[in-house]
């Protein structure tokens, strides 16, 4: 982080060390010091950490349980906030969770506080990941009726029931936070 314009830097405490990828970055509208953060930890899993399962699996109950712990295998995408304006970072979730999957982060990774709520938070990826309680638990019900390979979203300021959305399939809007959407 830097406080002065890039000339000097300091590491950040709370955030993955070691080998990372692609970050997605949000500035709450409602607290400009509430940041939250997508980060793909590339660092490998050790021993003994539970296995990695896809988020909205893990909190909704589909798609089973996870298999076998796989040490070595990359921790995966993970959602941190900071309430402090980036000093400090804490994950939000349990460590065997990967928010947005493991599909292609360098094209993906874009994560989203709703204007209104800053515990709303939405993570771009093949489906779209939601958080209503600050990013504990994950689901993949927000616009389930479209195309997925999300690739960007755009959230109304003033009126936070406006989204629009661009996939592989085209752009879609919401006008009901995401209950329905229209395919353009």
């Amino acid at each position: 982080r830097s406080d002065d314009g890039g000339s000097r830097w300091k590491k950040l405490a709370g955030l993955p060390e070691g080998k990372v990828g692609r970050i997605g970055l949000d500035i709450s509208r409602t607290n400009s010091r509430l940041l939250t953060v997508i980060v793909e930890n590339l660092n490998a899993r050790g021993e003994g950490m539970p296995p990695r399962a896809d988020g909205c699996a893990a909190s909704s109950g589909r798609g089973g349980a996870p298999g076998a712990p796989r040490p070595g295998t990359p921790i995966g995408n993970e959602v941190y906030r900071s309430a402090d304006g980036g000093a400090t970072w804490t994950k939000t979730h349990g460590d065997g969770i990967d928010v947005a999957g493991s599909k292609a982060p360098y094209s993906f990774n874009q994560i989203r506080t709703d204007p209104a709520d800053p515990n709303h938070i939405l993570v771009i990826s093949d489906g779209m990941y939601e958080s209503k309680d600050g990013g504990k638990t994950w689901n993949c019900d927000f616009m389930r009726s479209v195309f997925g390979d999300f690739r960007t979203i755009w959230w109304d300021e003033r009126d936070p029931q406006r989204i629009m959305l661009g996939s592989d399939g085209g752009v879609n809007v919401s006008y009901d936070g995401g209950g329905t959407a229209t395919f353009f």
